[in-house]
């Protein structure tokens, strides 16, 4: 197969099975195993073939993303591969699936030891895998990275407890004598302070349920985090902190979000029954006054409008389809900013909360433009979530739930499409549950069983795509993670109209997976290739006119 002829994720899987035996890539099976995976491949193939017409518009939407102007790469931040392009020429992607499975078996083993309850749970939510984790090495365009102010707090924590671990090191003389019976004494208060006390709720909780049974309970909402080492305290589980965990997980579930956004939803549609919008506008919506505006592709454009409403400085969610501007559009004295953001149903939009905020909110002040390509989603989740916060600061809501109706049902009288995204509409209750912050270990707790299956198999596209791309020598550097979201979202919307959508669920189909998307990328790498190599000279001759 010609990889260049290829231009979809679904020709791929035609001819895929024919490939890889030319090739000797298959694994050999039994003769009933290969019979199934024929099959399987057969089922795929056809589904490929029903699914290409729909697919050209998917690759249409996707571009190519770069900014050929002179100074357009600097208001993106781009990423330094060197490093890891080094180290991937000598490594061996062999031995890293091979330490991928040994934590997928070491997981599977632990998930048998527990109760039957628990044990039937997780196997539903199946073993989810250890992904390498590559933000060092790849830090994405968003500019200063999310966890940096979480990664300086524990820092500062560490300090502080080795400054506590000197002083206890060195007690004054006079400590240092105590008897061996008030050592003894105070060991044992020590041992006994480890369990919490039990509230009314805990206690009725505990009544009904065992702990063993509790943590299944506890498996069963969130089958990630919960893990039986956890909650051992001198050989036993503890039940206070069960029975914590179990209700805060329980409040935050996605079953619970989902529910306490129902009557939010009624509001928003009884909202817009009521209000004539016009036809025509400069498409730029105020979301707080003097501060935060929303608009879409066009009003992004309109230097204009940007002018009446003050703008200095603007957001870009999408700049996979909006290509055509960035610092040098919008000249001097305006601030632009790129994030890298899809609409997937797994994608966490809210992880962006403090580079946002950061940047609209930092040293130098001025009216902030957020926009997308329709802006009723990606930039309209951020935009929300900035008049959330602004609104507790300043007017002192605190009700969670009072709080996201009122910025939502604001937002809904001044815009047509306003955040029909419902992953995005759980992460911003959860954000204002949790006082209009956000932290990067509450990924999993709003998402579904089915999200998190995407969430997983977006991980392998990325973790894929960048061993594709940073080992292509002829691809320039500078623009890795431009090809690498190419990839991801190519195989992201190809993979939404097969059958087994994001199945990882045993090994096999993790492997298929993994060569769908292997020879995905491989085949869009010299289009890529092609287009960075004339944006990079394109940037230097616009220099070289300066």
């Amino acid at each position: 197969m010609d990889p260049g002829a290829v231009d979809n994720y679904y020709d791929l899987l035609e001819g895929f099975g024919e490939e890889q035996e030319e090739n000797g890539e298959v694994p050999e099976e039994g003769e009933e195993g290969a019979e199934g995976e024929e099959g399987e491949q057969g089922e795929e193939g056809e589904e490929a073939l029903e699914a290409a017409e729909g697919a050209e518009d998917a690759q249409e939407e996707l571009g190519w993303s770069v900014d050929t102007t002179a100074d357009g790469a600097g208001g993106t931040g781009e990423t330094d591969f060197e490093e890891y392009a080094a180290d991937l020429a000598v490594s061996s992607a062999a031995s890293i699936e091979a330490e991928v499975d040994a934590a997928a078996e070491a997981a599977l083993a632990a998930e048998a030891a527990l109760a039957e309850e628990a044990a039937q749970t997780a196997a539903a939510f199946g073993v989810e895998d250890e992904v390498p984790d590559f933000g060092e090495e790849f830090p994405q365009e968003n500019g200063v990275p999310v966890n940096m102010e979480l990664e300086a707090y524990e820092e500062e924590e560490e300090a502080e407890e080795q400054e506590e671990g000197d002083v206890i090191e060195n007690p004054p003389e006079e400590e240092a004598t105590q008897a061996p019976e008030e050592d003894a004494r105070l060991a044992d208060e020590s041992a006994g302070s480890r369990k919490r006390p039990r509230d009314p709720a805990t206690q009725e909780l505990l009544r009904d349920v065992t702990p063993a049974a509790l943590l299944g309970k506890l498996r069963r909402l969130d089958p990630s985090v919960a893990t039986e080492g956890n909650y051992m305290v001198d050989g036993e589980l503890e039940a206070e902190a069960l029975a914590e965990d179990f209700q805060l997980t329980k409040d935050y579930s996605a079953q619970a979000l989902e529910e306490a956004l129902g009557p939010m939803r009624s509001a928003v549609q009884r909202v817009q029954s009521r209000v004539k919008f016009p036809e025509q506008s400069d498409g730029i919506t105020e979301i707080y006054p003097g501060s935060i505006v929303l608009g879409d592709a066009d009003a992004c454009r309109d230097i204009p409008a940007l002018r009446r409403n003050h703008v200095k400085k603007v957001i870009n969610c999408a700049p996979q389809t909006v290509r055509d501007t960035g610092s040098s559009f919008y000249g001097p004295g305006v601030e632009y900013l790129e994030l890298w953001q899809d609409d997937f149903a797994d994608y966490c939009i809210m992880n962006d909360f403090d580079v946002v905020w950061s940047f609209a909110f930092g040293e130098t002040g001025g009216c902030v433009l957020l926009h997308g390509e329709q802006s009723d989603n990606r930039s309209c989740a951020l935009a929300l979530a900035l008049r959330m916060r602004l609104m507790r600061e300043t007017q002192q809501i605190k009700d969670p739930e009072v709080l996201l109706k009122s910025a939502w049902c604001y937002v809904a009288a001044r815009r047509q499409r306003v955040l029909s995204n419902t992953s995005f509409q759980k992460q911003l209750l959860l954000f204002a549950r949790m006082g209009c912050r956000w932290f990067p270990t509450l990924e999993n707790t709003w998402r579904s069983v089915q999200e998190r299956h995407m969430a997983q198999f977006r991980a392998l596209a990325e973790d894929t795509a960048k061993h594709i791309v940073c080992a292509n020598q002829e691809f320039p550097q500078g623009s890795w993670w431009r090809a690498i979201v190419y990839i991801r979202d190519g195989v992201m919307r190809g993979e939404q109209r097969l059958s087994c959508a994001y199945d990882l669920s045993s090994d096999l189909k993790r492997q298929k997976a993994h060569a769908r998307v292997k020879s995905y990328a491989t085949s869009a790498m010299p289009k890529l290739v092609s287009a960075a190599t004339a944006a990079a000279k394109q940037i230097q001759i616009n220099i070289r006119k300066l």
